[in-house]
């Protein structure tokens, strides 16, 4: 199934001009005007007419703050009731949206703020994506799946499960040409599922990408002045970090048993991290999973996993 992604435009905040990125794909836009926005810039028309379908506009006679938070906040929850399978993007620099997706994650809809078009997964080109996905292996190596379908349902995790079919694909052969991975025919779990061998071959990888900006976006009000660069400094990956990696990759495994109900999964969660948890960070990590499209908790507390 092919994931649909809605994306909602702060038009006051952002004025994306990257519109080529949506043609033919699974996005739909909503751009969200304010008052002021009596007249629209001829050159987001055209734009947009190369989009046909794909775009509407909302217009807010409200002006202030909370006002295009609220407007957003009515109209993903309208959209989620007609697709639960999709998911919601607000594209704006405001980071008072982020109260709002974070609600929507905790009722279990896959939500996120970006920057632009370009930070949206479904929408990174291939040479985007496998920068993204190297860095991820790169900084995790002790979760490196041993099959092509665990390869691509962790590729699918990283990205947030926005890809289509095809675009994970094509990240697998990515990685086989950058040499990162070889592919040996059989000795998965049902016998013809390739085997990933994973190579030590990270001096021949694309260097860590900085998030991507797309520089064909502007943002409302004048430029601040850019801070001098800073010499790069290697990330380095906690004990905790690896727990919730390896708690998903448990998770995900269909063949194994999981908890079924909301009490067990925390109880879970609390052995995994040593039994160090309080009750608000087993909720905190319960949460996280959910914002990470693994699982969703139903109207009685069940728990139903997105590998099923």
């Amino acid at each position: 199934m092919t994931r649909t992604n809605y994306i909602f435009i702060d038009f006051e905040n952002v004025h994306e001009t990257d519109w080529e990125r949506i043609v033919g794909k699974p996005a739909k836009v909503t751009l969200v005007l304010g008052e002021q926005h009596k007249n629209f810039p001829v050159a987001v028309v055209k734009q947009m007419l190369k989009c046909p379908g794909q775009v509407e506009l909302i217009e807010t006679r409200r002006t202030g703050k909370d006002a295009a938070d609220m407007v957003l906040a009515l109209h993903i929850g309208e959209q989620y009731k007609a697709d639960p399978h999709g998911y919601f993007h607000v594209v704006s620099g405001d980071k008072g949206f982020d109260a709002t997706i974070e609600h929507l994650r905790e009722h279990g809809i896959l939500a996120a703020r970006r920057a632009s078009f370009s930070a949206i997964p479904a929408l990174m080109n291939a040479a985007e994506r496998l920068q993204w996905l190297t860095t991820y292996l790169k900084e995790h190596p002790s979760i490196r799946p041993d099959s092509r379908t665990a390869l691509e349902e962790r590729i699918q995790t990283v990205f947030g499960k926005g890809l289509s079919p095809e675009d994970v694909a094509t990240t697998v052969r990515g990685l086989v040409a950058t040499k990162l991975i070889q592919l040996s025919d059989g000795g998965g779990v049902s016998g013809t599922d390739p085997r990933v061998e994973w190579r030590d071959n990270s001096a021949a990888l694309p260097p860590p990408p900085k998030p991507p900006r797309a520089p064909s976006v502007t943002t409302a009000g004048p430029a601040k002045p850019t801070a001098p660069a800073k010499a790069a400094i290697p990330v380095k990956i906690g004990a905790a970090d690896e727990r919730f990696e390896k708690l998903i990759a448990r998770l995900e495994n269909s063949l194994a048993p999981r908890p079924k109900s909301k009490s067990k999964l925390l109880a879970h969660i609390n052995t995994v991290f040593g039994g160090k948890l309080t009750g608000l960070e087993q909720t905190r990590k319960l949460n996280q999973l959910i914002g990470r499209g693994v699982l969703t908790i139903d109207a009685e507390e069940k728990v139903v996993y997105a590998q099923a």
